[in-house]
């Protein structure tokens, strides 16, 4: 990844990792049309194990095994890869300066 990001993209996902909050709203939202069925609530973390799946068959009951199968593979396959992402973009953080350490014979 880090030979396709310019160094001005570089800093600004250093900045947005920076910010833990964003990353959570974004991460929401990106996730949101995946797995969504009641599993993302306010203030809580998302969780790609949390089961979209119950949600998804009481929707359409009739809907035959092979469907069920097929877009269940789909979603996970999503997730997977967004989830991936993520944590290419959490490699990104701001070169931190350690706390100056204190003598307290001083």
């Amino acid at each position: 990844m880090d030979e396709t990001l310019s160094e001005g993209e570089k800093s600004q996902l250093e900045a947005f990792n920076a910010n833990p909050m964003m990353a959570q709203a974004v991460k929401k939202v990106l996730l949101f049309t995946i797995y969504h069925n009641g599993t993302l609530e306010k203030g809580k973390n998302p969780n790609p194990l949390m089961n979209f799946l119950l949600g998804y068959i009481l929707q359409d009951p009739k809907t035959d095994d092979a469907t069920v199968g097929r877009d269940v593979r789909i979603k996970a396959a999503a997730i997977r890869l967004l989830e991936l992402s993520f944590m290419e973009i959490e490699a990104y953080e701001a070169f931190k300066i350690p706390e100056k350490e204190t003598n307290p014979a001083i």
